[in-house]
């Protein structure tokens, strides 16, 4: 009986060590699937957070390129100032060249001059010259213009014989043409035009014509009086002030010949038939 009893007390404490063994797997079991769930979150959770991560690196990217854009559009400005200012360096430097020539004066009067028993002969030359073209002739062809502006026989040749003589003019390239500058790249120079082209406000006309000087009286410049920046003369009878060209056979010709002041420039007018003094700038 006692030998039973102590069989049973080792098969029910078996069983209890069973029962405690198989808690224990449960629980372990618990854990490896609680150990498992914290696996499968830290996964989701690094994915995320490498998710962010690249959105943080394209933002990154795109903030770079913006950056580097920006950079080369400052640049490009920079240089664009750089130029221009050089550029405009260039044109002031050409304007500074410009007036010193200016207060040099122009070049000898074209063509050559001999005086012949009193009488003063000029040799034939082509002479350039630039006139604007006034805002009403807008709108209106080149060569109508020109024959409205220069008529023969003082304004009374027929206008469709000079429109055909301007034609031929522009047809042989001795009229240029030259629109108004509207853009600091334009080129801004002369070219050989349509005889029909349309005239455009502010534009100019370049025109070489052969000239035929008269004959004048041949005649000694007095010089009465000179300083640093003028020249008083006294103006012989028979010559204009401000004569048709400004040729060797002009006043102003003969004044700029005889006393080497090639920028003289006249302050006043006397009458052709009239002498006096007549006072004259040395630059403009």
């Amino acid at each position: 009986m006692e030998m039973m009893h102590d069989k049973e007390a080792e098969v029910e404490l078996f069983r209890s060590g069973q029962q405690k063994t198989e808690a224990e797997v449960v629980a372990l079991k618990e854990q490896a699937a609680a150990s498992e769930a914290e696996v499968a979150a830290l996964k989701v959770k690094m994915e995320e957070e490498g998710a962010a991560s690249a959105v943080e690196v394209a933002d990154l990217k795109a903030k770079l390129q913006e950056h580097w854009l920006e950079c080369v559009a400052t640049e490009n400005k920079r240089k664009e100032a750089e130029d221009a200012a050089k550029q405009k360096k260039a044109r002031a430097a050409e304007r500074r060249v410009a007036g010193a020539k200016a207060q040099r004066g122009p070049a000898p009067p074209a063509g050559e001059a001999v005086a012949v028993r009193g009488l003063q002969y000029a040799a034939p030359y082509d002479e350039t010259k630039i006139t604007w073209l006034k805002e009403r002739y807008a709108g209106i062809p080149l060569s109508q213009v020109l024959a409205e502006m220069w008529r023969l026989h003082r304004g009374e040749q027929p206008l469709e014989e000079a429109v055909a003589h301007w034609r031929a003019e522009l047809a042989a390239g001795r009229v240029l043409y030259r629109k108004r500058k509207r853009a600091i790249d334009d080129p801004y120079q002369f070219i050989a035009p349509d005889p029909e082209a349309l005239v455009e406000v502010g534009s100019a006309v370049q025109i070489v014509r052969h000239v035929h000087e008269r004959v004048v009286r041949a005649v000694k410049i007095k010089v009465l009086f000179e300083n640093e920046s003028m020249v008083a003369i006294e103006k012989p009878a028979g010559l204009a002030t401000i004569g048709e060209t400004m040729g060797a056979n002009s006043l102003m010709g003969i004044v700029r010949r005889q006393t080497g002041h090639y920028g003289a420039e006249p302050g006043h007018r006397l009458d052709k038939p009239v002498s006096g003094v007549l006072l004259l700038g040395k630059s403009r």
